[in-house]
């Protein structure tokens, strides 16, 4: 039974807004990793009460530490921010 495809949305620092897939027969880890540029945290609706009950943010665990621009959809996140949802995350 071959496990069904992950479907993320990234917003970048630069306002774009991009649907993407994430493939679960590899490493969903670093397939996020490459989207936010390194370690990643994620975000609940504890920290981001704006999402939708079962959604989460990851973002870069270091992203203020090593500078990123600030991001222009989420307020106080910096750095290319990935929605998804939480159940996905394996």
């Amino acid at each position: 039974m071959s496990k069904k495809l992950i479907n993320v949305t990234v917003f970048a620092v630069d306002g774009s807004v991009k649907a993407k897939t994430l493939n679960p027969s590899e490493s969903v880890l670093k397939q996020l990793q490459e989207f936010v540029g390194g370690w990643i945290e994620i975000v609940g609706p504890r920290m981001a009460p704006f999402l939708k009950q079962g959604d989460c943010l990851v973002v870069n665990e270091n992203g203020r530490l090593i500078n990123l621009e600030p991001n222009p959809t989420f307020s106080g996140l910096v750095g290319d921010v990935v929605l998804m949802r939480y159940n996905d995350i394996p």
